[in-house]
């Protein structure tokens, strides 16, 4: 009697253990760096990057490529290295593993982070503690490891009673100081941002940062991360991205081909991987409406970029597949929508400036009187509807024609949205259209 009273007390302690074991897990996972980055067991992708902030420079989505970025504000070669080895299994066969060389990259020290445009405290090896095994950390800490979990679900506890959780979503990083670099911040103090200043400061933090180290370890983890890409069956392509003026004004073609260029040769020199040096393009060297700051693209300049770039890769030969698809409509184009009114067609144009929908109706568009046509898209993100409307009348049926115009930066936070065309009448939509999906990032 006494020992099955024991036994089935060991029981019930061990299932509180479990219990509690199981709840601290699940809030662990409601939000770290390893949930955020967590990729799907059936994805693979035709194309990945690695790289520091200047990985930010591709915007694959907005072109339909199959492709995810995996670089970090501050990241290490080394740390792309281990990255690398934790992402590969999700990968096409022959897909493409862009790695960006930032100017500093062979100065850093394995667990070296980039402290000025940051408003992360935290080192930024600690989100690897979350997303690596300890055997690929640096000078891996059990305390260190212990201290983030036991921070990050102190963290998430609130966030079981909120209906705010990012682990919803499942998306790659972007630059740590992400206020610092967004588009409308920038916009909004823009008559304060002097990019001589910023070029200035970013080439003396940079500059000493490239000589942190003097021996050839970065070189060595490049090398291995090139072999280990070649050897696994994938594409190495290895690139600067496109700087400022104001900021490679303070870097000499010397001090480059000593501290960069030179460098990357040493490295691939058994492979002698495709390597693109866009860091003093013409088309965006000169232009500072396609940059945050000197050394960062925005929005415009990475979408710019990434068409640029796919272009070179074909028409170099570095690779024969065409990353870039246009997207068809065929299947709306003189499609019939009542008795008198077609849609004649559906455009996605793209330009300098903006990117935008076109939608063209032909017909007898005064047939329709009071009715009004419009656009249903479905903003995936919060699950809302929004509508774009139009009332039909004589003065815009001169010609029989009517055109939506619907700017893509509408879109800017999500990544996929739903369009649905339709006619209201007497204040009830009726659908005239399937559903079609377009990916927006």
């Amino acid at each position: 009697m006494i020992i099955a009273n024991q036994i089935k007390k060991g029981v019930n302690i061990l299932l509180v253990v479990i219990g509690l074991t199981a709840a601290l897990v699940f809030i662990y996972n409601l939000d770290n760096p390893s949930v955020r980055y967590k990729v799907e067991s059936d994805t693979n992708y035709s194309v990945v990057n690695l790289g520091t902030s200047h990985g930010n420079s591709f915007i694959y989505g907005f072109y339909g490529i199959n492709g995810r970025r995996f670089n970090r504000g501050g990241n290490t070669i080394y740390y792309d290295l281990q990255v690398y080895r934790s992402i590969k299994n999700h990968l096409k066969k022959d897909a493409l593993v862009i790695v960006p060389i930032s100017y500093f990259s062979f100065g850093q020290e394995e667990n070296d982070w980039v402290e000025e445009d940051s408003l992360d405290t935290n080192n930024f090896v600690d989100e690897y503690y979350h997303r690596l095994l300890p055997t690929q950390i640096k000078d891996y800490s059990l305390s260190r490891h212990s201290d983030l979990v036991s921070a990050t679900i102190k963290e998430n506890i609130p966030k079981i009673f909120s209906g705010h959780r990012e682990y919803k979503t499942s998306k790659p990083s972007n630059f740590n100081a992400k206020a610092y670099l967004s588009d409308k911040n920038f916009e909004k103090g823009k008559k304060k941002f002097n990019l001589k200043d910023h070029g200035k400061r970013r080439s003396i933090s940079f500059k000493k940062k490239a000589s942190y180290i003097k021996d050839d370890r970065n070189i060595n983890y490049l090398k291995s991360l090139i072999e280990e890409i070649k050897e696994d069956g994938f594409k190495p392509l290895l690139l600067l991205t496109p700087y400022h003026k104001e900021y490679n004004k303070h870097f000499s073609k010397g001090w480059v081909d000593n501290n960069v260029i030179s460098k990357i040769k040493k490295a691939n020199v058994k492979y002698n991987a495709p390597f693109l040096d866009y860091s003093h393009d013409q088309e965006f060297e000169n232009k500072a409406g396609y940059f945050l700051n000197t050394d960062h693209l925005n929005r415009k300049g990475r979408i710019l970029f990434t068409k640029k770039i796919f272009k070179d890769l074909k028409e170099k030969n570095i690779t024969t597949e065409s990353y870039l698809q246009n997207y068809n409509f065929d299947e709306f184009k003189n499609k019939k929508l009542t008795e008198s009114i077609t849609i004649s067609n559906i455009e996605l144009i793209k330009d300098n400036s903006n990117s935008f929908l076109l939608f063209h109706f032909t017909g007898d568009l005064t047939a329709l009187k009071e009715e009004k046509l419009g656009i249903h898209y479905l903003d995936e993100s919060n699950n809302k509807v929004k509508i774009l409307n139009k009332k039909i009348n004589s003065k815009e049926n001169i010609h029989n024609t009517l055109v939506f115009k619907l700017p893509l930066s509408r879109f800017e936070k999500i990544e996929k949205v739903a369009f649905m065309l339709f006619v209201a009448k007497n204040k009830k939509a009726v659908s005239l259209s399937n559903k079609f999906e377009l990916l927006i990032k």
